[in-house]
């Protein structure tokens, strides 16, 4: 599931919300080099992977728009570097 802006509650998408940590996904801008909140936040890794991201259109702080797709989304908390999301590839069976 992807949502997008601030839940009814007033809470920011990146906190817990009744218990769900919902990460939000950053980009980094290709024309400054700022990462930056895209306000689109995932349930899990798991719901990004499954998720269809293309041509998505995004301005950084400074103005700058550009055209991004899924690989070069983060996911990030509210503490810490955007993280690198796991490969795409579907996991084997064990």
């Amino acid at each position: 599931m992807i949502t997008t802006g601030v839940p009814a509650t007033g809470n920011l998408r990146n906190d817990a919300i009744d218990g769900v940590f919902m990460p939000a996904l950053w980009v980094r801008c290709k024309t400054c080099g700022k990462h930056f909140d895209t306000k689109i936040a995932v349930v899990d890794e798991k719901a990004f992977h499954a998720s269809r991201m293309a041509a998505m259109y995004h301005v950084c702080p400074a103005g700058h728009e550009d055209r991004y797709e899924k690989k070069d989304y983060r996911m990030r908390s509210t503490a810490g570097k955007p993280e690198t999301p796991r490969s795409t590839s579907k996991a084997r069976p064990h």
